[in-house]
């Protein structure tokens, strides 16, 4: 059975709240719906927070038995009030669900918070429809459903945990040390041809112009994965230290390796002027 004509901010959001209320943070949840409704219809909290308890209850329940249909027809059941509850004409819009989606996330296992990616990303074009199906979401027609993975890196260095977070910064100091030593081989261009173009060569044959080139993608690298770490629930575990110890670990070797003994300040961006072909 499925639940046409749905949009995918209220499917989100559905998905969000009924599973959040499986976790051990379920009250919390609850208290992010009656927030919801309060701003609408206030008289109608009392209400809602009981329905959410009870859809607790039959939650566990159903996930207990192994009874999936009657989980799906919970998930719909709550996608279709938060859909009545936009449709009615109340201050609840867009931004609201939003925030609810946003705030209800973190509260979830790994794999709803997939589902819930999925969902928020679902776009619908022209005459297609997003079918809502419980656990599971087909969707026919011309629809098109991305499931795009949120790379904000300053976002997640902003709110991020644990050592992910401390990787993220560091990708971005490095991505920032090697294009700076990148625009400086640009702008101050020293002789002629490809070879005078990257820059002088360290005493391991490898050009600067090379190491900066690679170190910028490889510091971008490892903004991405310092800030994947930063927002997952494992934030802070032992096996995230590991990660970042190992990452910094390889970097330091990947670094003396290039320099083939010469000292760092070798790579520092130099913007000086030429002389004699050369900069000074």
């Amino acid at each position: 059975m499925t639940t046409p004509g749905l949009d995918p901010l209220v499917l989100a959001a559905g998905q969000a709240l009924d599973q959040a209320m499986a976790t051990q943070q379920w009250t919390a949840a609850r208290t992010f719906a009656s927030e919801l409704w309060a701003g609408a219809h206030p008289e109608r909290v009392p209400m809602i927070e009981e329905d959410l308890a009870e859809t607790r209850a039959h939650l566990l329940a159903a996930r207990g038995s192994g009874d999936r249909a009657a989980q799906a027809d919970l998930v719909r059941e709550w996608q279709l009030r938060l859909g009545r509850l936009v449709r009615d004409g109340s201050a609840v819009g867009d931004p609201d669900l939003r925030l609810m989606v946003r705030r209800l996330t973190p509260l979830l296992p790994p794999d709803e918070e997939a589902r819930v990616s999925v969902l928020i990303n679902a776009n619908a074009r022209g005459r297609g429809r997003v079918y809502a199906a419980g656990r599971d979401m087909h969707v026919r027609q011309d629809v098109q459903q991305t499931n795009f993975f949120d790379s904000d890196v300053f976002q997640a260095l902003v709110s991020g945990k644990g050592p992910g977070r401390l990787l993220g910064v560091l990708g971005v100091l490095i991505t920032c040390f090697f294009f700076a030593g990148w625009a400086s081989l640009i702008m101050t261009h020293c002789g002629s041809g490809p070879d005078a173009m990257l820059g002088r060569r360290l005493p391991s044959g490898v050009q600067v112009g090379v190491v900066y080139f690679l170190g910028f993608g490889a510091g971008g690298l490892i903004a991405y994965l310092g800030a994947s770490m930063a927002k997952s629930r494992g934030a802070g575990t032992i096996g995230h230290w590991v990660v970042v110890l190992a990452v910094i670990a390889v970097v330091f070797a990947g670094v003396d390796h290039v320099l083939g003994g010469a000292p760092l300040s070798t790579l520092y961006p130099d913007f000086g002027p030429c002389q004699g072909g050369s900069r000074s």
